[in-house]
């Protein structure tokens, strides 16, 4: 599916959870935003980018993971050098985000 950072592609959506692999365009990102009960898992397949957790920057690479648990305030945004791959795991939904930003 295209987005206008990027492309999702859903991998598995069920009642216990969701896998979504994407690929967010050097230099864009998603919205700010956090999640009432959902767990979110990323995993950097690919690329260099920043995230913002509950308020702390961070650099992202290739090989990392992070688990941003409920009501965590993130974004995440690619590079301006290169696209940023993703494997996104999320339990329990996939939609049951409170965005924060339009832009």
């Amino acid at each position: 599916m295209e987005k206008r950072w990027g492309t999702e592609y859903i991998i598995d959506d069920n009642e216990t959870y969701s896998i979504k692999f994407m690929i967010i365009k050097k230099g864009k990102h998603h919205h700010l935003k956090y999640h009432y009960e959902k767990t979110e898992t990323l995993f950097v397949v690919r690329g260099t980018g920043f995230m913002i957790r509950n308020g702390l920057f961070h650099e992202i690479e290739k090989g990392q993971c992070y688990t941003i648990l409920p009501r965590i305030i993130h974004k995440v945004w690619a590079s301006i050098k290169e696209d940023l791959v993703l494997l996104e795991v999320n339990c329990p939904s996939l939609e049951e985000s409170v965005c924060l930003e339009i832009d």
